[in-house]
């Protein structure tokens, strides 16, 4: 059966995830914009890491998923993570300074007709709030929050139709979380940026929010005050 839309949207169509015998979601048929901030966000251990996983090719699945009216199924793994960067919780930098991070992942086979520029290393620098001189410093020995910063321009610099975001501000502060996330918003405007969250401040100012919960994703549409979304989080 084809996809629904052709918009460029990433599209779930009966869509299932398990892990052993536990479904996490069952037979989903959905739709994820390709611009705008989507939030995802439940309980600990509802599959929420799984599904973005699975949405390039991470993790297994049941069912279709759709990109811009291709079947990923038929496409290559590398193929697919050159249009959806996916970025983890604690993301892995390689042994040398900042700079030389952000310039191998460019140098990769997939990535080979990216073309990186200064400008745009410090634009995203300057948008996160970063000071130019972490160049030069060991990635291995920045603190959690750079390390969730440096990885993230590592992705954007790829420039995805799709970024997919795995609790991102976690190891910020609250002042770090806020430009981060209101660069990311800048950003939305010519990407798909999904992110599976346990922040309030995220998904409040979301232009989408999901709640997964008993094997469905289902979206919340009345607004709600940063209690209520807290409670959600926390019960599910």
């Amino acid at each position: 059966m084809p996809p629904v839309t052709t918009n460029k949207a990433l599209e779930l169509q009966g869509f299932s995830l398990r892990i052993g015998d536990r479904i996490l979601l069952e037979k989903v048929d959905f739709s994820l914009e390709p611009t705008g901030v989507t939030a995802i966000f439940g309980r600990s251990g509802t599959g929420k890491s799984t599904l973005l996983k699975a949405l390039c090719q991470l993790a297994p699945f049941e069912g279709t998923v759709w990109l811009d009216g291709t079947d990923t199924n038929g496409c290559k793994p590398e193929d697919i993570r050159t249009r959806i960067q996916y970025l983890h919780q604690e993301p892995w930098l390689f042994q040398g300074t900042v700079a030389e991070n952000l310039v191998l992942s460019a140098s990769f086979k997939q990535n080979h007709r990216r073309s990186l520029e200064d400008s745009d290393i410090r634009r995203h620098l300057e948008g996160l709030g970063l000071e130019v001189d972490i160049l030069t410093q060991d990635a291995e020995k920045l603190s959690g929050g750079e390390k969730q910063r440096v990885a993230m321009i590592r992705s954007l610099l790829l420039e995805p139709e799709y970024l997919l975001l795995d609790e991102p501000t976690s190891a910020m502060d609250v002042s770090s979380e806020e430009i981060s996330l209101a660069y990311l918003r800048n950003l939305s405007h010519k990407m798909g940026i999904i992110a599976v969250s346990h922040s309030v401040e995220l998904i409040s100012t979301a232009d989408r929010a999901l709640l997964l919960a008993d094997g469905t994703l289902a979206e919340i549409s009345e607004e709600l005050d940063r209690d209520a979304i807290r409670r959600m989080v926390e019960n599910g």
